[in-house]
């Protein structure tokens, strides 16, 4: 008992400066964090080493040398080079003797193409994939295929403009009849009026898709009438219509659609 008491006492004294053969409370307390923290860490980096290996085998995928290499030299402006070889099992005669030895024949044509691909892409306005710049860069003479060319293009962080898949709107049922063209293509007016022309298509939302029908008039390229709806029955090419004749009040106008319309 009188041990303990002698120990308090101790520890009050180093917790008020008043010793220094021993840490204060604050800095016991600080020590344990840091030692937790240091388990955790070292855990995780275990469980990581071990992921990284289980799925290379689960996944038919192995991690060459140069990859290692690779990883080291992009980051090596923000991690020490020691740490990470070590982490990555990269040896410190092989790494360096990759980053002194000359770039492959593979990695200067890789070079090469990616600034092809990179062209390419800007030369369409950030729009061409990997189909259309293939054939860019094959008219230019290059002999490569699309697959390394989806490669060069993931290298670069570069990504194509992809034509959304269009969406059925409208078609006629087998019940109806088709009503006589009297346009015969021709879609030109000689005054306000004279041919308005009608179509429906769709804006997906978050919520799904809204339906939209318009009706223009051929002579001023106007929108005269117009409907939404999130269904595609015929009250909603009536609506458009009939908003169309309210505001235009027409007399003897060609109203001419598809056959779904």
């Amino acid at each position: 008992m009188a041990q303990t008491i002698r120990n308090w006492m101790a520890q009050a004294e180093r917790d008020h400066g008043e010793r220094t053969d021993g840490l204060s409370t604050a800095e016991q307390q600080e020590l344990k964090k840091l030692r937790r923290e240091n388990r955790q860490l070292k855990l995780e980096r275990d469980i990581l080493s071990k992921a990284v290996a289980w799925l290379a085998r689960e996944t038919g995928t192995i991690q060459t040398p140069p990859s290692g290499f690779r990883f080291v030299r992009d980051h090596q402006a923000r991690v020490p080079v020691a740490t990470m070889r070590r982490l990555l099992g990269v040896t410190q005669s092989g790494y360096y003797a990759w980053v002194k030895r000359p770039p492959s024949e593979r990695a200067v044509r890789d070079a090469h193409l990616t600034r092809a691909v990179e062209a390419s892409h800007a030369r369409s306005d950030g729009t061409y994939g990997a189909p259309r710049i293939l054939a860019d860069l094959q008219e230019a003479g290059e002999r490569v295929g699309q697959k390394r060319v989806a490669r060069r293009l993931r290298a670069a962080g570069v990504i194509g403009v992809h034509r959304r898949r269009g969406v059925p709107t409208t078609k006629r049922g087998p019940e109806e009849t088709a009503a006589t063209d009297l346009v015969k293509r021709n879609f030109t007016a000689r005054a306000p009026n004279e041919l308005w022309v009608a179509d429906i298509t769709y804006v997906p939302t978050w919520a799904g898709f809204l339906y939209l029908a318009a009706v223009l008039d051929a002579f001023s390229r106007r929108v005269v009438g117009w409907a939404i709806e999130t269904h595609l029955r015929t009250e909603l090419v009536l609506q458009a219509l009939d908003v169309a004749i309210e505001q235009r009040r027409p007399d003897g106008v060609i109203h001419h659609s598809d056959h779904g319309t």
